[in-house]
């Protein structure tokens, strides 16, 4: 027999474990893969579309100083982009849980607390669909493994459903 939805508590909730385990995967994601492993490249990589008199000045400049021009360097991003980015992830992660606490904490018992209600899940739908677009972005950015986000895509795709299934349920309370 299922349980009333006002008999539930928060860390009972389906949407709300899969959240968090969303959050979870993501922090580990950040600090293990995210930026954090350097990349090399060579310079012809780097100067593709470069006119000849660049690369003749970098050959120089590399043989003064007893370095090989075809050799590869290590190439890191700026930190700032990297926080920024990192920033921009966890404040999405941060507000998909505030909108779902409070929606599931406001008691429904008229229209207007509804609204807000539905209101609130529906912002959480909306950050699950910017965190996804953040993280795509910073995938193509930093060419990490697409591999290693395919879960978490997986699990936001199910949870923005689970919001919407529950968004689309919740009715004002009659006491």
């Amino acid at each position: 027999m299922a349980v009333k939805e006002v008999d539930r508590t928060l860390s009972s909730m389906e949407f709300y474990k899969t959240s968090l385990e969303i959050r979870k995967l993501i922090a580990d994601y950040l600090l293990k893969d995210f930026y954090t492993k350097p990349t090399y490249k060579s310079l012809k990589e780097v100067v593709k579309f470069a006119t000849p008199e660049p690369i003749t000045e970098y050959d120089k400049t590399c043989r003064n100083y007893g370095i090989l021009p075809e050799e590869e360097f290590l190439d890191s991003y700026p930190i700032w982009f990297i926080n920024r980015e990192r920033n921009n992830i966890s404040g999405f992660l941060e507000n998909i849980i505030r909108n779902l606490i409070y929606s599931y904490n406001i008691r429904a018992t008229n229209k207007t607390l509804l609204q807000l209600k539905k209101l609130k899940a529906e912002e959480a739908i909306l950050d699950y669909k910017c965190l996804l677009q953040e993280l795509q972005f910073a995938n193509s950015i930093f060419r990490q493994d697409i591999n290693k986000l395919k879960n978490i895509i997986s699990l936001i795709s199910k949870e923005i459903i689970l919001i919407q299934n529950w968004k689309n349920k919740v009715k004002i309370i009659q006491d």
